[in-house]
């Protein structure tokens, strides 16, 4: 038996097996390092693997030092046993070790020694390893007619020879595929692994379980490495991985599909990249399996009997909500043939470890098995199976409606208006994502062309409030192929625009919308503002001047009442947040007054009134909006929301809110492939690490932010990526970095053109504060003049405050104070921070004067503020300040605050959801992901909040989280 080694730690997802040996694991790797990308081979490029990887490198190093140990590694098909005996085997050699490598063959699994001949080939061939006896030894063995009493003389003459080798340079033997080992090399491989001891050899054997060879593990008490699938964060980092990653809406069912298994991962990401799984198998959601997936999962599947693989079909044709219909509708599937299945149809399928049939539910043990049994069925078995759910399902008529569909022979207009009324009451609940599919498969079966194209039209609309780019773009392409009048190919451009818009490709997404609104100013006013008002947040996000110019020409034609007022308000404000400002407002008082605007004209309004600086009124209504998605709709006009919101919530202060809206607005945005609004989100949060004092994260988050945004094609995250870069220089005191970070938002000697027509007036303040402390008071001052000239008579209360900042911070003694105490008007009360700086800089300006006793309120007041909303390099500063004029400050204590409960922003959206009574799938589907990966959360979630039931949850946030 192998010598115990050194160490008190468990293997890692260690097994349970007869009189364990310990083995040695180092410290756990920590949870970041588990998601690395580096496309390198080698440990580097086995994602989630890290600690297995640590562990099997430790080996080695003890194997140098001496101390050989024997280890199973066990797994199922493709989770990565071969590519981890190939990093060992790799760092083994780069040791200059001496690596035997074999690999079990079914073929040959009936023939004594063959695998042992394969991985002892190497030393027995050179005389200078192995002694003549010890060849005669192994040669007699493998040949024909070799008795089987010679075993115990072969153990002994394999362990004399590696044990030799051993004893000159560290030996690695590896033997890969060992289920399909024979029986005699198994015995001699336990033979020498329980006599390896203090001899320089590592044996590793990996096997996959349950195959009809042999088990695959030498000896039962060899420690046990069981490699399971991937965690949903390793899995993720996988795919992102790849060159080219696949569309999000194929990346989530990849995900969902490969359920953590590497090689599926890999083969359904390569087979969607190749084109051949572009669509899914409705109703089941699934990708087509390409070869080699469904040779692996459906290996077992002749072997079982006609009625078992019926059973199982319809099974793998039931959708998740169809689970519990699934053994009537295989009674009714086989009561034309007369043989109607019991309990011990599904006994053969359990048996092979296919299936778990329990409280009246069958489940598969893998999503791969069910696509490989659905896919390795001919359509007649799959019609067949689906009629038969058809039938079981009397009274859900939405998911019958599924199942007609998928056994339609071709266009069936019945048909279509079933899954039409089907898209309709989801779209009633705010389930868009299943009423855009719904509508989308009755286009595709509609036989009429005029009346397909309007129902595509009405799929890709639904898309967009989904939130999926990629599926918008899809159906728009099938829209435009069988549109036949100008009215529906404008409407088709306006949606592809849509698509482009929310990715940073903003001129592409121009070249429709644009051209759609000139088209639509005559025939349909209407459609030609729907263009405009999606096209201004193109143009914001790029500000460049031409198509902002085109845009708002286009706007000037339609007549002051076209449309909807929110799409009137966007559509000019977006792009001249300047203009006509008291037109401005007037329209965001018209829209906030309507009774129960739509979701849309929230979103809207609230943009508006947040890019003209009414930020209560933003909050409100972007407020407004998040309630109403979070009560009744999927994630992906979520992720849009979310990001404007935390802008809001950022400005006035809510930073803890703010940063809990934007991590949830990029995990989704991510998801969805909404590339701007995740790019946004995520440098919200960077601005954040760096105003809250964490620079070196901040640097790093927005670096992450701006992976695939070009800077001179997105002028609105150029502006932010400067801004957070200065004020994480600010934080750290290098005010020299902050100043050349923010000049570069104003172009030429006097700052004559703004980097952005709209961003870069709100950093002058900031822009001055670093000018007075690097002595370049003369360029900021002409800068500034410029931008008042700019604005002169068009800023809101928000921008004459920022520059009476400014200008107090510029100015000489004699006009300073009179623009800093017009900087603090109480009118500024809703941008906190903004206001706490101009008191900490007031207070400054007054101690350098030795005004103490004024200056003292002042900078009491700016401190309060600084540690409410977590701002801790000011909070430093300004307590600095204090000290200077005698007074020691002593923190406080919000009366509101209250204890944290170390919720992620993730788990904290799931426990909240799950308080308001949604089930797990329902909350995966709205947050895109797994119910296994919202189970997994609210398994952490519970001990956290001090609960045991779902039914706790509600209280248990209203006591612990903060307001």
């Amino acid at each position: 038996m192998t010598r115990p080694l050194p160490s008190a730690r468990p293997l890692p997802s260690a097994r349970p097996r007869p009189a364990p040996v310990p083995v040695p694991v180092p410290a756990p790797v920590p949870a970041s390092a588990s998601t690395r990308t580096e496309p390198s081979g080698g440990p580097a490029a086995l994602h989630g693997r890290d600690t297995e990887i640590a562990f099997l490198e430790r080996l080695l190093d003890l194997l140098q030092q001496g101390e050989g140990a024997a280890v199973a590694i066990g797994g199922t098909a493709g989770t990565g046993k071969s590519a981890l005996l190939a990093a060992v085997r790799d760092s083994a050699a780069q040791r200059s070790m001496t690596v035997l490598c074999a690999a079990g063959a079914a073929s040959e699994s009936k023939l004594p020694f063959a695998a042992l001949h394969r991985l002892l080939l190497p030393l027995w061939s050179d005389p200078c390893r192995a002694a003549p006896d010890t060849v005669r030894t192994l040669r007699a063995a493998v040949t024909v007619g070799a008795r089987p009493d010679d075993r115990l003389k072969v153990a002994h003459a394999v362990l004399k020879l590696l044990t030799g080798c051993a004893a000159r340079t560290p030996v690695v033997a590896i033997l890969d595929d060992a289920q399909w080992i024979d029986g005699p090399t198994a015995e001699v491989l336990a033979f020498v692994a329980r006599r390896i001891g203090r001899a320089s050899l590592l044996l590793l054997t990996a096997a996959r379980p349950g195959n009809n060879g042999n088990a695959g593990v030498p000896d039962d008490d060899m420690p046990f490495l069981d490699l399971r699938d991937l965690d949903d964060t390793a899995a993720a980092s996988l795919l992102d991985s790849l060159p080219q990653r696949p569309p999000p809406t194929q990346r989530a069912l990849i995900l969902q599909q490969a359920a953590g298994n590497p090689l599926a991962l890999l083969e359904l990401a390569r087979a969607v990249a190749d084109g051949a799984a572009t669509a899914r198998l409705e109703p089941t959601g699934l990708l087509p399996l390409t070869p080699a997936l469904e040779r692996i999962h459906g290996a077992r599947l002749p072997a079982l009997g006609a009625t078992t693989r019926q059973a199982l079909l319809v099974a793998a044709a039931a959708g998740e909500p169809d689970r519990e219909a699934v053994l009537a509708a295989v009674h009714l599937c086989t009561a034309a043939t007369g043989d109607l299945p019991g309990p011990e149809a599904w006994q053969p399928a359990e048996e092979a470890g296919l299936v778990v049939v329990e409280d009246g539910r069958v489940r598969f043990r893998h999503p791969l098995v069910r696509s490989a049994v659905y896919q390795g069925a001919s359509f007649a078995a799959r019609r067949h199976a689906h009629l038969a759910l058809v039938a079981a399902l009397a009274g859900s008529p939405d998911r019958q409606a599924w199942h007609r569909s998928a056994a339609a022979l071709g266009p069936d207009e019945e048909i279509a208006q079933d899954l039409v009324a089907t898209a309709d009451r989801a779209r009633r609940r705010g389930g868009y994502q299943g009423a855009a599919a719904a509508m989308r498969r009755a286009a595709e079966l509609t036989p009429h062309a005029p009346l397909r194209t309007h129902r595509l039209l009405e799929a890709a609309e639904l898309a967009m409030f989904a939130g999926l780019p990629d599926e918008v773009a899809a159906i728009t392409t099938q829209a435009v192929a069988s549109a036949d009048d100008p009215r529906s190919l404008s409407a088709a451009s306006i949606r592809a625009g849509w698509a482009l818009a929310v990715t940073t490709r903003h001129s592409a997404s121009l070249g429709f919308l644009l051209p759609a609104a000139s088209a639509a100013l005559t025939g349909d006013p209407q459609d030609a503002l729907a263009a405009l008002s999606t096209a201004a947040t193109v143009v914001y996000n790029s500000g460049a001047p031409r198509p902002r110019r085109e845009s708002l020409r286009l706007t000037a034609l339609l007549a002051a009442d076209t449309g909807h007022v929110a799409d009137r308000l966007w559509a000019r404000a977006g792009c001249d947040p300047f203009g006509d400002r008291r037109h401005h407002l007037q329209l965001l008082a018209e829209g906030a007054a309507e009774r129960e605007p739509a979701l849309l004209h929230l979103i809207l309004l609230g943009a508006g009134a947040w890019i003209l600086d009414e930020t209560d009124t933003s909050l409100h209504l972007l407020g407004q909006a998040q309630d109403h998605l979070r009560r009744i709709t999927t994630a992906g006009t979520n992720a849009t929301l979310s990001a404007a919101l935390g802008l809001a919530q950022y400005e006035s202060g809510a930073w803890q809110a703010a940063r809990s809206t934007s991590v949830e607005a990029y995990t989704v945005a991510r998801e969805g492939g909404l590339e701007m609004a995740a790019a946004s989100s995520c440098s919200l949060v960077a601005a954040l690490d760096a105003v809250q004092g964490d620079t070196a994260r901040a640097r790093a988050r927005l670096a992450r932010a701006m992976i695939g945004v070009e800077p001179a094609e997105t002028l609105a995250m150029a502006v932010r990526a400067r801004v957070v870069l200065a004020t994480a220089a600010t934080a750290d005191g290098d005010h020299s970095g902050a100043w050349e970070q923010l000049r570069g938002l104003f172009a030429g000697d006097a700052g004559a053109a703004p980097l952005h027509y709209h961003a870069s007036f709100y950093a002058v303040a900031d822009l001055a504060a670093c000018a007075a402390r690097v002595d370049r008071r003369h360029e900021a001052l002409r800068l500034l003049e410029t931008v008042e000239d700019r604005l002169r008579g068009r800023t809101s209360i928000r921008l004459d405050l920022l520059l009476h900042r400014a200008r107090a911070l510029l100015s000489g003694p004699q006009n300073a104070e009179e623009h800093f105490l017009a900087a603090l008007d109480p009118a500024g009360d809703p941008w906190p921070f903004e206001q706490a700086k101009a008191r900490l800089e007031y207070g400054e300006w007054l101690r350098r004067r030795r005004r103490v006793n004024d200056a003292r309120p002042v900078l009491a007041g700016a401190l309060a503020v600084f540690e409410r909303i977590g701002a801790r390099p000011w909070t430093a500063r300004c307590t600095a300040e204090l000290r200077a004029c005698g007074v020691t400050p002593h923190r406080t204590r919000d009366p509101h605050e209250r204890a944290e409960t170390g919720l992620t922003a993730q788990q904290l959206q799931i426990a909240r959801l799950a308080a308001e009574g949604l089930s797990n799938r329902e909350i995966g589907e709205r947050l895109l992901l797994s119910p296994r990966t919202i189970g997994f959360h609210l398994y952490q979630v519970f001990p956290k909040l001090g609960v045991a039931a779902r039914s706790q949850l509600q209280k248990a946030l209203a006591e612990h989280m903060p307001r």
